[in-house]
This record gives C-alpha cells, sequence and structure tokens, in this order.
C-alpha cells in the first residue's frame, strides 16, 4: 500500500524561472500502480518515471507520473527518491485463497469504491492539459477507456507519445491469454492511429512498428518520427552492500551460497512466452548426469504456468537443488545476478530481454533462446540455443557445466545502456516539436473501431 506520510504530489508549477510556460511530460503509470509486479513493463514503467524526473529537469521540463481514474488523469505519489511504490507483492497462498472465496466481481467493486473515496481528495485534481505538453503512454494499460480524454487533450496541441514494447499478442497469438490478442489489437490500433511519435525498445520493434503504421496509412510517422532507446541494465543503489544484503531473504541468500556451485538463475514470469517448461525438463536432463546442479526461478506464476511450478515441486531435487521466489524485490534479483552460476533466458518471444542486460551487467554468463532481438541485445556476450528443443538446451546446459563459457568475454558496463540514456532519449524526443500536420484527424468512425 501506499505509505502517505512520505510521498508527495508533483504535477509542477507550469512555468520556468523566466516565467514562460513549462513543458510537462505526463507519464501514464495507471497498470504499473495497480499490479504488485517489479519486473516486465512495470520495471520499465518505474525506471521512466525514476530517471526521467531529473533528465526532464535538466532539459527544463517537468515530468509527472500520472494514472487514469474515473474519468481523468491524475498525478500520482512519487517517494523522496522519485521511485514510483507499488503495493507489496501478496504471498501466493493468499492470492489462491483469495481468488478461490472471494467472487471478482466483489473484488472489482471494492477497488472501484476504495478508488473513489481516495480521488475525493483534493490532493488529486484532474490534469489539465496545455499546448506545451506531452502524454506519454508506456504503461500496459490496454483496457483503458481514456480516449474521449486523450482526443480533447490533443484537440489543445498535447502531443502524444507511445513507448511500443512489443506485437507479441500480434505476432504470437498462441503465446498469450485467448482474450489478450482482440484487447492488444483495440489498444495498438488506437494508440499508433492517434501517436505523434512512437518510441521502440529495440530495433527489432521498431521494424515491426513502421510496419504496423505504413499498414495504418500513416506513412510519414513511420518515416520520420519512430525512435528506438534501449531499456537501461543499471539498478539503483542507494544503499550500501551490507544493508542492501539485509533485505535479502535468508532461505535466498542460503541457497546462492550452498553447494560446490551456484546455482543457474532464470527470471521472468512462468508463463508459455518465457518458455520455462522446456527448461525444467532440461534442467532435470542435466541433474540425471551431474546432481551438484541447481536452478534458482525468481518470477510469478502466470497464465498456463501452475502445471510448471507443479513439474518443479514434483522434482526430487525440490528445496535442495531447484528454489522458486514468486515475489523477488530488486535487491534479491541484483543479489542473485551477483551470485548466480550463469543465467538462462529460454524465451519464445520478447521485445527487449531487459535480464539479458542486467545480467551481463553483474558480470554473469548469459545462455538465452536464439531469437533476433536476443541477438540484438544480447550480441557476442551470450551463448545462444534453439529454445524449441529440450535436447537442445540440456547439451548447452552440460557444455556450459563442462567449459563455461567458451572464452567470451564479459561486457564492460559502461558499453551497457543505462537509464539516464534511456531516459535522455524519452525526453528528447518528447520534446522534440512534430507537426501535426503529419499527425491528420483520423474519422470518428475509424475512431470508435480502434477504441
Amino acid at each position: 500500500m501506499w505509505s502517505w506520510d512520505i510521498l508527495r504530489f508533483d504535477a509542477g508549477s507550469g512555468r520556468g524561472s523566466s516565467g514562460a510556460e513549462k513543458p510537462r511530460i505526463y507519464v501514464d503509470c495507471t497498470q504499473t500502480l495497480a499490479r504488485p509486479v517489479t519486473t516486465g513493463i512495470p520495471r520499465v514503467v518505474r525506471s521512466i518515471v525514476r530517471h526521467g524526473a531529473l533528465v526532464a529537469e535538466a532539459h527544463g521540463a517537468t515530468l509527472v507520473p500520472v494514472r487514469f481514474q474515473w474519468g481523468r488523469f491524475v498525478p500520482v505519489p512519487v517517494g523522496p527518491e522519485g521511485l514510483l511504490r507499488p503495493m507489496a507483492p501478496e504471498h501466493p497462498l493468499t492470492r489462491r485463497l483469495r481468488k478461490l472465496l472471494v467472487p471478482r466481481t466483489l473484488v472489482r467493486k471494492a477497488n472501484r469504491l476504495a478508488a473513489r473515496l481516495r480521488d475525493r481528495s483534493p490532493a488529486s485534481p484532474g490534469i489539465a492539459f496545455g499546448r506545451h505538453d506531452v502524454l506519454l503512454l508506456p504503461d500496459s494499460s490496454w483496457g483503458e477507456e481514456f480516449w474521449g480524454v486523450i482526443d480533447a487533450a490533443r484537440a489543445v496541441g498535447t502531443r502524444l507519445g507511445v513507448v511500443q514494447h512489443d506485437f507479441i499478442p500480434l505476432r504470437h497469438p498462441e503465446l498469450v491469454p485467448p482474450k489478450s490478442t482482440a484487447v492488444f489489437r483495440r489498444w495498438m490500433r488506437a494508440t499508433l492511429t492517434r501517436a505523434d511519435f512512437v518510441l521502440a525498445v529495440s530495433e527489432t520493434v521498431a521494424r515491426e512498428t513502421r510496419a504496423e503504421l505504413l499498414a495504418l496509412g500513416r506513412a510519414e510517422i513511420a518515416k520520420r518520427h519512430v525512435a528506438t532507446f534501449r531499456n537501461g541494465s543499471d539498478f539503483c543503489e542507494t544503499e550500501p552492500p551490507q544493508r542492501a544484503r539485509s533485505r535479502v531473504r535468508t532461505s535466498l541468500q542460503r541457497f546462492l551460497a550452498a553447494g560446490s556451485v551456484a546455482p543457474f538463475l532464470t527470471v521472468g514470469t512462468i508463463e508459455p512466452r518465457k518458455n520455462q517448461a522446456h527448461l525444467v525438463e532440461a534442467f532435470r536432463r542435466l541433474h540425471a548426469v551431474d546432481p551438484t546442479a541447481r536452478l534458482l526461478v525468481l518470477g510469478m506464476v502466470g497464465w498456463k504456468g501452475q502445471s510448471v511450478a507443479a513439474a518443479m515441486r514434483r522434482h526430487p531435487a525440490w528445496g535442495s537443488g531447484i528454489l522458486h521466489v514468486s515475489d523477488a524485490s530488486d535487491a534479491e534479483l541484483l543479489h542473485a545476478y551477483r551470485h548466480a552460476r550463469a543465467l538462462i533466458f529460454p524465451s519464445l518471444a520478447e521485445g527487449y530481454g531487459l535480464p539479458i542486460v542486467e545480467a551481463l551487467a553483474a558480470g554473469l554468463p548469459v545462455l538465452a533462446s536464439d531469437i533476433p532481438v536476443h541477438r540484438e541485445v544480447g550480441g557476442r556476450h551470450c551463448t545462444y540455443f534453439d529454445p524449441h528443443c529440450p535436447d537442445v538446451l540440456a547439451a548447452c546446459l552440460r557444455d556450459f557445466c563442462r567449459h563455461g563459457s567458451r572464452g567470451r568475454h564479459g561486457v564492460r558496463p559502461d558499453r551497457l545502456p543505462s537509464w539516464t540514456e534511456a531516459a535522455e532519449k524519452i525526453v528528447t524526443t518528447a520534446l522534440t516539436p512534430v507537426d501535426r500536420g503529419s499527425t491528420p484527424r483520423v474519422a470518428a468512425a475509424r475512431l470508435r473501431l480502434a477504441g
């Protein structure tokens, strides 16, 4: 929950020191604030807010995190260090009991009532968008009905920017929940038909973005206003190492320190797209010939992930050779990167692959699935494998156990992308004027179809 005694609202004064109107970059954080998740898109959103605030100030602008609530965008609290603080993760057992015993409709009604009471506070006024403002959509707010507010903001001159993380629900519908593809398609059409600029997280996604824009008849935006930034590899470390270590649960510290060799590490929500089913099977085969091998899994159980979690629990090495942590904090994730044997990242589809650069920054060898975006992100610093065959991955793991990374050299941290660099790219792109002639108004019927 929010700790209101140390949080503040800051929507900016709207004017700079010279008295001129100060540009404001509003960053939508609606879904990040609604979910107790610290990986994936929420991790990117929180990093943009945290690092973007200082970068925006250096450019004479103000960056304001906002959420969409009850028909309007409102500023949201930020901590003393600029970090968005999601709710504390829910214990897996209580989460399951809640889902079994409490009807979802009742939960939704309770959440709406709580939100309504909270939003009566005078500290949460609706945002009044202006002609010098920018609204950036980096979050996965696919189901939000905020297009009327966004269209009104654009009508007064506010520019709309979209952070495009991937097109996985369209390119790989078999890897996402059945309803996600239709919801994402509506979201994509609604955003890309309105966007004044798009920021893609990789060149792979940028190429797909340009293709989608061309299909929507927005050739000028595709040609001139699609930029790329790279998600940062760095963590925000504000505490001495000893104090940070004290925030790592004892069971995780003991698991990483036990045994003759450190455990392999995999990071990400347990779901078909992340391909942990093949990883668990490959590990089973490795462990059969090398009982010293161990595996640490960091990530919540997601869609169709229950069978993978059950397979881990059935493994004879469960507890001593396999550990699953569903709610790892940033401190625990960084501790794992620094003390694991290697990162295994077997995803079938990604828009970027943030754990790859985070692991490389920590000096950890990386074994990644051989997909184009991983080659783009990891370059020659990773070992790649075919993600569709557990035998291939098992052989790759055995080879690593015998020979290590086979002479692959680590990458210097200063050669990896940082969140400050990402924020610089985002802010400068957002503040670059866009010729509205290249972003024509979309017919009302088409907007209704998109939304």
